[in-house]
């Protein structure tokens, strides 16, 4: 982790910008930050398809992702399958 914040030190200051330390520290956080969101926007996204394609509640699986992990998550549903008494007629009325 110290290597990184090294690296984007060592970039800012070879564009001649001379940012203080702790501007760098807030660029470096807001990146890991990102990093992390969009790293769970994709990991519940994909929670998200499997519980649609397996016709059970999305928001029941995500929640239980955040509680646990998303690929335990994963394994569940893929052992748990398809439902079985899931019935298009009763959207159709």
């Amino acid at each position: 982790m110290e290597n990184a914040f090294e690296t984007v030190k060592e970039f800012f200051s070879a564009i001649g910008t001379g940012l203080s330390g702790i501007f760098m520290l807030i660029i470096y956080l807001l990146g890991a930050i990102a990093s992390l969101i969009l790293a769970y926007y994709l990991l519940f996204g994909f929670t998200i398809n499997m519980s649609k394609k397996r016709h059970r509640d999305p928001l029941g699986w995500v929640l239980l992702s955040l509680i646990t992990s998303p690929p335990l998550v994963w394994l569940i549903l893929l052992i748990a399958g398809e439902k079985n008494d899931y019935n298009d007629d009763r959207y159709l009325s």
